[in-house]
């Protein structure tokens, strides 16, 4: 007999899908895209909140101090790159992802944690490489998740750039970044998340990528 605890996760990968794709068309609507925007940093929390509940038989010590410092050090880097305009280029953040530390929302680090936690789920699952491997492709992933991003969070006012153009640094301090933590994760042999997270970081790609589409197609 299934679990109770496969059935709800079952449930929430639908809902999570469903949120998403529904999302496409709240942005898209002048009726629902202010109340959709609204509701967008109880979303980024919420799911991730859930999702890690979910996933607590696999979060071990060694785990959860991973996702802790993934968590503290992407917003510290968030907060010197805001600040300063160094590690990722000139750019600030607006107010839609909710409450901000010294200029970062605090939803930040939750997302980056997320984006990393899910690669590493994703590659340690159905990739077989070795870690320095492993790592490179999730530094690799994660600049395509933040090249498919950019486009549609500048519209959407989450940040803005300085410049007129997305400066390099950013997809390279992306990839260092993501790369530095994956090969930690692989180091303090985290374990890899099931399918949840991973579900979780591909219906947001998914999100991205056809919103995008449609925002240019207008």
């Amino acid at each position: 007999m299934e679990r109770p605890e496969n059935k709800i996760k079952k449930v929430l990968t639908i809902i999570i899908y469903l949120y998403f794709m529904a999302g496409i068309f709240w942005h898209l609507l002048p009726i629902t895209k202010e109340i959709v925007i609204g509701i967008t940093p109880y979303g980024l929390f919420l799911f991730p909140v859930l999702i890690l509940y979910l996933e607590r038989d696999t979060i071990n010590l060694r785990t959860l101090i991973w996702l802790i410092i993934v968590y503290i050090l992407t917003i510290m880097a968030e907060i010197i790159g805001v600040k300063t305009g160094l590690i990722f280029g000139s750019y600030f953040y607006k107010d839609i992802l909710g409450i901000k530390i010294w200029g970062v929302p605090l939803l930040i680090g939750i997302n980056w944690m997320m984006i990393i936690y899910g690669l590493f789920s994703f590659t340690g699952n159905y990739i077989k490489m070795n870690w320095f491997a492993q790592s490179l492709l999730i530094g690799f992933f994660a600049v395509l998740f933040d090249f498919v991003l950019e486009p549609v969070a500048i519209k959407l006012n989450y940040w803005e750039w300085n410049s007129v153009s997305i400066p390099l640094s950013n997809y390279i301090s992306w990839f260092v970044i993501s790369f530095l933590f994956a090969f930690a994760g692989f180091y303090m042999n985290i374990k890899k998340s099931s399918t949840l997270v991973i579900h979780y970081l591909f219906a947001q790609f998914l999100f991205f990528v056809t919103l995008d589409f449609f925002l240019k197609s207008i």
